[in-house]
């Protein structure tokens, strides 16, 4: 029989939320078949040759976080853009997204124990479809699973950088209720509430966990960087407004209103002008965070006989999000005759004054989940099998409740302006403000149906060890509806974009795996799978790895597959959207004849485990993506030419008669490739029997993208948003009922030639007392108080959102209570 190395086993369970180090106690005897991430192999020696981090229910919980997109974002191996619940604007506000390895969200696979979720309806920047991770409550969170590698051969589509699999509860004794309360030294505030109930009989077991957050906006005001806008984000249409005359040489100047709160030199709003005029600084009102409620209730059923388990699992989820935006900030300029009444002057001026009373755009966003799944899993033949059917809906739906104006009222303002039925000097009224502004609604519909059958066993018994088996076959439907208002379609909303798509599919899908016991201290998995779908085509792909344990102290493993994202719904069915690049109409749409992203990655790496006080692991990762789907850009269709000097692009100009460009086609083509590679470092240290630290290093060795159509390389790494390094660590201090953690956040430097956003780190200290069914927590997060790095790159709020919090120091307390 093959021998079961600690070192083995600790390359599953290999790091922490805080993305450090955790190792279980376990032996062969008290573990039960489990299948882990990478693999559809049920067994007990639960190693992987795939580098897997586990974020255990206690890591979990001494994150200190109270959403999974907020524990995630604690992870080292996340990089370049993903959304968070701190972004307002776009066409997601409220939603939350993870970017394994800074290959983009929509390469990163999500799952909820081990099955798919449906992508939120609106794309990412209008067309990048991901998972949003709140509907993902965490109090039904058991654990973490994130896979650093490639994994099309096992679960299909996305798995390109990686997956994140979310372990949920299935089993509790007891009930137990935890509430907490949230409050920073920045002026925000929340709190939250769990329960979690675990009923059995004597066949049967139910589980029912239910959760309720509040947490309001933070806004400009709290955050000293961000309570000012700098000059290029000021817009001098503003009320009280500017008044423009002109002196006995025609000189133009300007004078502010009275009761102007902020007043800027003339000469960088308007040319050939002189004075000061009134501007609109409206970052103190903006929201840094919008306000946030959430209430989830989940109830899952195990009925038990004999070998076999029926389950089956209901999960509902409302989030609702108050958010705003200065996308349509509406001004003009009005001529008032010396002569009129109402001129506070005694000569002709022009009157430049915006409609700041209407006040930011508000957009309310009311997202409801629901995931369905039944199934019986159990033996046959001493083969272990698994047939369920799940579902996944999301339904969204965004009303531009305050604040917004269609082209036509605002055309119409503008008219009773200049006829005089409105007085623009005096603030307007609350019935002129509801005459002229309306409410528009942008909704959205996806979900995502499967029915899947996996068995797994033991093949044979060889004198090296046991060979496993496993293969499976699923069959998914996949729909997703983006649909607005036809004002907003038409392009008569001031400030306002659109995005419209709607598509469904069918996929079908055959995998194997073959574990095989070359030696006792060789192990291979070989997976394949073919993946058909009924718009793009068909995709197979393989996977090799290999473990090598020669003894208890060194683990070396490796691994090699292929991978592909097929086209998503948007980027197939998105209906012609409009635009324009400066003068240069442009129109994006869909393109059905998309063929599919495809993938190459390898991972190296090698664990050490000396007399369990020691523990570290070292892997070498690359992933090179081809074919990856993109817009050209109206500036690349316009310039790109062959080696005659010919247009490349011709075909997707439309010239009017007289050759002028009536507009650009600008649709997704397969363009690009990216190459990724880096290293990652982790480690656990026993200090003594009760004093442990922990780490985790990730650096980025390479990441650059090629654009084709222009025969160009970009390099990435250290470039904005993709800091070369970052380090967390965790020391931990166990005193029996009282437990002390202190842990850092490092994230490196990253920018571009001329601006550099600094390099961060953020401390945070936690306190856990145990008094016989009560748990008391205290969390310090911040608590050096360092305000996010500023990005430099001149736009509100001046550090990357993406990225950072910008919470000052902030207290948390809570109780649990077991009973």
């Amino acid at each position: 029989m093959r021998k079961f190395h600690p070192v083995s086993f600790a390359v599953s369970v290999c790091i922490s939320a805080t993305s450090f180090s955790t190792y279980a106690e376990m032996t062969q005897d008290d573990q039960q078949k489990i299948i882990i991430t990478g693999s559809h192999v049920k067994r007990i020696d639960n190693e992987s040759s795939s580098p897997l981090v586990i974020i255990s229910k206690d890591e979990i919980a001494r994150s200190g976080a109270t959403t999974l997109a907020d524990l995630l974002q604690t992870t080292v191996y996340s990089n370049g853009a993903s959304l968070n619940n701190q972004q307002t604007g776009g066409f997601t506000p409220g939603a939350a997204s993870y970017n394994l390895r800074g290959l983009r969200t929509d390469r990163t696979l999500v799952l909820v124990d081990g099955r798919r979720l449906p992508s939120y309806p609106f794309g990412q920047d209008g067309n990048i479809a991901f998972v949003d991770l709140n509907i993902i409550p965490l109090a039904e969170v058991e654990s973490v699973e994130i896979l650093k590698d490639g994994a099309s051969a096992v679960y299909g589509s996305d798995a390109i950088s990686g997956v994140v699999n979310v372990i949920t509860k299935r089993e509790h004794k007891g009930s137990e209720i935890a509430v907490k309360t949230t409050q920073s030294d920045s002026n925000y505030n929340g709190n939250f509430i769990s329960y979690l109930g675990g009923f059995s009989g004597d066949s049967n077991d139910l589980i029912v966990i239910a959760e309720l957050q509040d947490y309001q906006a933070l806004l400009g005001e709290d955050l000293d960087e961000s309570s000012r806008l700098q000059l290029g984000d000021l817009s001098s249409f503003s009320f009280p407004g500017t008044y423009i005359t002109s002196d006995a040489n025609s000189n133009l100047l300007a004078t502010a209103a009275e009761n102007c709160e902020r007043t800027e030199n003339a000469a960088g709003f308007l040319n050939n002008v002189q004075g000061q005029v009134c501007v609109n600084d409206w970052a103190k009102l903006r929201q840094l965070i919008p306000e946030n409620q959430r209430a989830s209730v989940s109830v899952k059923w195990n009925q038990y006989f004999g070998d076999s388990t029926f389950y089956a699992g209901i999960s509902a989820n409302q989030i609702e999000t108050s958010s705003d935006v200065p996308f349509g900030l509406v001004g003009g300029d009005f001529f008032i005759a010396a002569n009129s009444a109402i001129n506070p002057l005694t000569e002709d001026m022009f009157y430049r004054r915006g409609f700041s009373e209407l006040g930011l755009q508000t957009i309310e966003t009311e997202s409801r989940n629901y995931r369905f799944v039944a199934g019986i899993e159990g033996f046959i033949s001493d083969f272990d099998y698994d047939v369920a059917l799940s579902h996944g809906l999301t339904e969204v739906k965004e009303v531009y409740s305050k604040g917004w104006m269609s082209v036509t009222d605002r055309d119409a303002l503008f008219a009773a302006v200049n006829n005089g039925e409105i007085n623009p000097f005096n603030p307007l009224s609350q019935q002129q403000i509801d005459n002229y502004t309306s409410q528009f609604n942008h909704d959205g519909r996806s979900y995502h149906s499967s029915v899947s059958g996996n068995l797994s066993g033991e093949l044979a018994e060889l004198e090296s060890g046991t060979l496993y088996f496993a293969s499976g076959i699923e069959f998914r439907r996949e729909f997703i509806r983006d649909s607005s208002d036809q004002a907003i379609i038409d392009g008569n909303v001031v400030g306002l974009g659109n995005s419209s798509a709607r598509g469904d599919r069918d996929i079908s899908a055959l995998f194997a795996e073959f574990i095989i016991p070359a030696t006792e201290e060789l192990e291979l998995n070989l997976a394949v799978r073919y993946d058909d779908y009924s718009d793009f085509g068909s995709s197979v792909n393989p996977k090799v790895s290999f473990s090598y344990a020669p003894n208890e102290t060194l683990l070396v493993r490796a691994s090699w597959g292929t991978g592909f994202r097929a086209p998503n719904l948007f980027e197939l069915h998105t209906d012609q959207v409009s635009g324009s690049a400066g003068t240069i109409p442009f129109v994006t749409q869909g393109n059905p004849d998309l063929d599919a992203e495809t993938s190459e990655s390898f991972n190296l790496g090698i664990v050490f485990d000396i007399d369990e006080r020691f523990m570290a692991s070292f892997d070498l990762w690359q992933i090179d993506v081809e074919d990856i789907i993109t817009n050209l850009g109206v500036n690349t269709i316009l310039n790109a030419v062959d080696e005659s000097g010919n247009l490349i692009y011709e075909n997707l100009i439309t010239f009017n008669p007289d050759n002028s460009i009536a507009f650009v086609t600008d649709p997704f083509l397969n363009i690009d490739s990216q190459k990724a590679q880096g290293i990652d470092i982790t480690s656990r240290l026993s200090l003594s029997q009760s004093v442990e630290l922990q780490m985790s290093v990730t650096h980025l060795l390479k990441l650059q993208q090629d654009n084709k159509a222009l025969n160009s390389r970009t390099e990435l790494d250290g470039e904005y948003l993709f800091p070369e390094n970052r380090f967390n660590a965790s020391l931990i201090w166990d005193q029996g009922d009282f437990e002390h953690v202190l842990s850092a956040y490092y994230t490196g430097s990253h920018g571009t030639e001329t601006t550099e956003v600094e390099d961060f780190t953020k401390l945070d200290y936690r306190l856990n007392y145990q008094y016989h069914e009560h748990a008391f927590t205290l969390m310090v997060s911040n608590l050096a108080d360092e305000e996010p790095p500023v990005s430099g790159f001149g736009q509100w709020p001046y550090f990357e959102q993406r990225m950072y919090s910008p919470l000052g120091r902030t207290y948390s307390l809570q109780w649990t209570y077991a009973f």
